[in-house]
């Protein structure tokens, strides 16, 4: 596990979960299951006080989204591991080619997308896939995203290296990004955009499982839940998205 320990919760677990199906190969079908609940206990993740508010909007439904809070980068939290050192988003070497500094977020067949702020104020935008536990059967997503500052900059790509086994695909044109992962069993892929400044409002466009690039192209696995993780008062909060375009604003609710 990276720096940050986080440790399970329990009885003040929260999390409604939304479960990502298939109808012909065309379109996703999304069902919710009532009373599964889950979450996290915050340890050295910070919980502070803060005048900023930002949201996830789906729809009609309006989110309110708190960042995680943290001393080190958002590099050193999500602790990419690669025996690549001079991949730039490598933050310890090691073979899992996976984030180990989220185990305590990692939930198996789920996406999940956060803000993080460090203690420089420096706020980032990740993404997480998959999960490096055993349950976690890898998957597929493509992410069309737009509305990232020019001056921002990814500072975490999961994955992205000179090699026959990297499959993953990072595009940018005319400011609109889109990347494509695809991931193994017991592996994550994920990313992080730093720099999105105090005014912003970011779209991302999601595809999942047969309806992602680069389904069934290298890996099996699927997608079934889609979640924003945002900072509670002794956990982590789970909303529970259907497979649809979501923005991330920092006008709040």
């Amino acid at each position: 596990m990276g720096s940050t320990d986080s440790r399970r919760g329990s009885d003040h677990e929260r999390r409604t979960e939304t479960v990502l199906g298939q109808v012909a190969t065309i379109a996703v079908v999304v069902v919710t299951i009532v009373g599964m609940t889950a979450g996290i206990a915050a340890a050295d993740v910070q919980q502070q006080e803060t005048n900023d508010t930002y949201a996830v909007v789906q729809g009609e439904d309006c989110t309110e989204l708190s960042p995680l809070y943290g001393n080190e980068s958002v590099k050193s939290f999500y602790d990419y591991r690669s025996p690549i050192p001079e991949n730039p988003s490598t933050n310890q070497t090691g073979r899992s080619y996976s984030s180990k500094g989220t185990i305590a977020l990692q939930q198996p067949d789920t996406s999940s997308f956060f803000l993080y702020e460090d203690s420089d104020g420096n706020l980032s935008l990740v993404f997480l896939h998959g999960s490096t536990g055993n349950a976690s059967d890898g998957g597929a997503a493509t992410f069309t995203i737009a509305g990232l500052p020019d001056d921002g900059n990814w500072t975490v790509k999961d994955d992205s290296y000179e090699g026959k086994h990297n499959y993953d695909s990072w595009r940018e044109a005319d400011g609109v990004h889109r990347v494509n992962w695809t991931w193994g069993e017991g592996k994550t892929d994920g990313g992080a955009y730093t720099g999105l400044g105090e005014d912003f409002t970011v779209t991302i466009d999601p595809a999942f499982n047969t309806d992602a690039e680069l389904h069934s192209h290298h890996y099996n696995g699927t997608i079934r839940y889609w979640t924003a993780i945002s900072n509670g008062q002794a956990t982590y909060d789970h909303t529970s998205l259907t497979a649809e375009q979501v923005t991330i604003t920092s006008e709040g609710c």
